[in-house]
C-alpha cells in the first residue's frame, strides 16, 4: 500500500484524492466495492485494475486530440500522479 502524508482532499466510494503540492494530486484507487448502502466488500486488485483503466482512457483521449484535464503518470499499482 502507498503511504501518503499529504492532505486528503476527497474520499469517495472507489478512490481517495491527496494534494501533494499546488499542481500535483495523487489519485489512489481502493479495493472497496459497495454491494448496497450498508455493505462494502474488498475485491483483490480492484484498485489496480481501476488505475490501469483510468490511465488507458486518459491516453486514448489525448491520442485523438482531446487534452485531458490532467497529465497522468502511473507511480504505484493503485495510484497515479495527476498534474495540471
Amino acid at each position: 500500500m502507498v503511504r501518503l502524508s499529504k492532505e486528503k482532499i476527497f474520499e469517495g466510494n472507489s478512490k481517495i484524492i491527496y494534494r501533494i503540492d499546488e499542481y500535483t494530486l495523487i489519485q489512489f484507487f481502493k479495493d472497496d466495492m459497495r454491494i448496497n448502502a450498508e455493505k462494502v466488500i474488498q475485491v483483490s486488485d480492484k484498485g489496480v485494475l481501476n488505475n490501469v483503466i483510468s490511465n488507458y482512457i486518459f491516453k486514448r483521449v489525448s491520442m485523438v486530440g482531446i487534452n485531458p484535464p490532467f497529465n497522468t503518470e502511473n507511480k504505484y499499482e493503485r495510484a497515479a500522479y495527476l498534474r495540471s
